[in-house]
Formats: C-alpha cells, sequence, structure tokens
C-alpha cells in the first residue's frame, strides 16, 4: 500500500470520527452550534411515578409490554385488576391501548439516534440503569402475555406466578430473560446476544429461539420441545419432554434427559463439521421423538436414567 493510499485513508479516519463529534455535541447541546464540544445534556423533566390500572381484566385475551431500552418485570397478585407502573416524562412517553380483550402498552418511538446511541452514551455517563417496567397480573390470568424489549431484562422473579396462562412470548436482544417455577399452554423464549436463566417450568409446548445467546434451564417439562440456536450455547438438565426438535448451526448444545435412551427414536441431519455424542437408538419403535438437524454444532445428550 502507497503512503499516499495510507495517508487518505487516515485521513479519511480523523474526518468521519470529527463528524461523529460535532453531530454528538451538536446533538447533546440542545442542536445548537455555540459550545458543542462541552457534551452538556439539556435540562430533563423529572421522570414521574405513574400507574395504570384496569380494573376488569375478565374478558382480557392478551397483554403486551414493548419497548426499547427499559427492564420488565412481571408479578402475581391476589388482586382482581392488571396494573402496571411505569415513569414518564416528555423525553419519555407511553402509548396505552384498550381494545376488543387487548391490552397493549407500548413506549413511543423517540428515534433511532435518540434511542439506541444517545440514551445509552447517557447512561453509561450517568452510571444510571435505565427504570423499569413492572406489571402486576392475577393469578388467575389465563390469556396470552407477550413481552419485548432490546436491552433490559425480562424477569418473572416470583414463583408458581401463574398456572393457567394460555401462551407467554418474551422476545429480547442484548439483554436476559429470567423464569422460574412456570406452568401453562406454551411459552416461546427469543434471544439475540443475551442470556437465558430457566428452571422448573411445565408446558405443553417450550421453544427457544436463540442468535448468540446463552441458556441455562433445570427442570423443563413440555410435550414438545423446540430448540432453534445459532451459535452460542445451551445447557438444559432434567428434561422431560416426548418430543424434541433441535436445530442447530454452530452452537454448543447439551442435554440431560431424565429417560432411558430406548424410549426415543432419533432421527440426525448433520454435516460433517458437526460433533455429536449420544447413543441412538432408531431401531427400537416407541412414541417420544428427538429430531436433530445439525451444521457445525456440538450437541451432546444424556438419558441420566440409563446411568
Amino acid at each position: 500500500m502507497s503512503r499516499t493510499l495510507k495517508a487518505l485513508i487516515i485521513g479519511g479516519i480523523f474526518c468521519v470520527l470529527g463528524l461523529v463529534t460535532f453531530f454528538i455535541g451538536y446533538h447533546f447541546n440542545g442542536y445548537r452550534l455555540d459550545n458543542i464540544f462541552a457534551y452538556e445534556a439539556p435540562v430533563e423533566d423529572p421522570l414521574v411515578k405513574k400507574s395504570y390500572e384496569l380494573t376488569d381484566p375478565d374478558d382480557l385475551v392478551l397483554i403486551s409490554i414493548s419497548t426499547k431500552r427499559m427492564p420488565i418485570t412481571i408479578k402475581a397478585h391476589d388482586e382482581d385488576q392488571i396494573i402496571i407502573e411505569y415513569l414518564e416524562n416528555q423525553d419519555q412517553l407511553f402509548e396505552i391501548t384498550d381494545n376488543n380483550g387487548k391490552l397493549f402498552f407500548k413506549k413511543q418511538d423517540t428515534g433511532f439516534f435518540e434511542e439506541y446511541i444517545s440514551s445509552n452514551i447517557m447512561a453509561y455517563l450517568k452510571k444510571e440503569e435505565p427504570e423499569g417496567i413492572v406489571l402486576y397480573i392475577p393469578k388467575t390470568y389465563d390469556g396470552e402475555l407477550y413481552a419485548s424489549t432490546s436491552f433490559g431484562d425480562i424477569s418473572i422473579p416470583d414463583a408458581l406466578s401463574f398456572s393457567l396462562i394460555k401462551k407467554i412470548d418474551f422476545k429480547n436482544s442484548f439483554a436476559d430473560v429470567n423464569i422460574n417455577s412456570l406452568s401453562g399452554n406454551i411459552l416461546n423464549l427469543k434471544v439475540a446476544r443475551g442470556n437465558i436463566n430457566c428452571s422448573d417450568i411445565k408446558f405443553k409446548s417450550i421453544t427457544f429461539i436463540c442468535t448468540s445467546c446463552n441458556v441455562q434451564a433445570d427442570y423443563i417439562s413440555s410435550e414438545n420441545l423446540d430448540i432453534i440456536a445459532k451459535n452460542g450455547s445451551i445447557d438444559a438438565s432434567n428434561i422431560m419432554s416426548d418430543n424434541i426438535d433441535v436445530d442447530a448451526d454452530g452452537a454448543d448444545i447439551h442435554l440431560r434427559l431424565l429417560a432411558y435412551s430406548n424410549q426415543y427414536n432419533i432421527k440426525i441431519n448433520e454435516d460433517h463439521k458437526s460433533i455429536l455424542n449420544f447413543e441412538q437408538t432408531s431401531d427400537f419403535q416407541t412414541d417420544k421423538e428427538i429430531v436433530i438437524k445439525t451444521n457445525g454444532s456440538m450437541i451432546n445428550i444424556t438419558f441420566t436414567l440409563d446411568k
């Protein structure tokens, strides 16, 4: 590479850094051109604690909580109403819709730069964690529950919170999903570049969809268990499931089943880069089945009752 080309590349890098510095200073200075290098954030309205209550949730079939970067905590209580506690000001507003048995709680979009860059830089400079949303639901709730965020954890911290819930659907990026001691019909957990931590869960159908994430699970009971993993790792113990479907691409998966190996038929579609470690039992005719599709992955299945 010639010296001239190197000089042009270095000069271009410094120009880009200069423009980034200018626009960040311009933004934090209230979009004024004076003193843009001071990085002084404009005075913000104080956050005010607010609460939304739905006093007649009997006909409710769906609760949806959606935000970009705040943690979501879901708790069960013995009251009849649904309660959402949150903080709000002019820079952090929420839309609440209750129509046709569906409750939607969503943070208003403030734009890509403000939501993903400015807010994260200011949170880092102030060393502050974003304030979270707390949702209280009656223990008898039997509808669907949806929660989505990008930079905040989603958690159900209390054991035995729900037992009649029809469907739980959590979606997260760059953060964690934490649940324990839950039961219901359908559980879907989708995480990218975060962690899933769960234990003592019993659902008819359980699905983990993971992209570059780590899963730690213990005591998983279901009729159907689906695992879709691209990169990352999954370590699950004490699994009780009739049908297990694994689709792995560059992932490290270790499953420990509370079962005998001869209880399962195993079907495999693998490439030459994958490493599989388990006893195949395809000669047996059983009602239980494990289906594995793998590409460049390491899969280890242990049948703990064989020991």
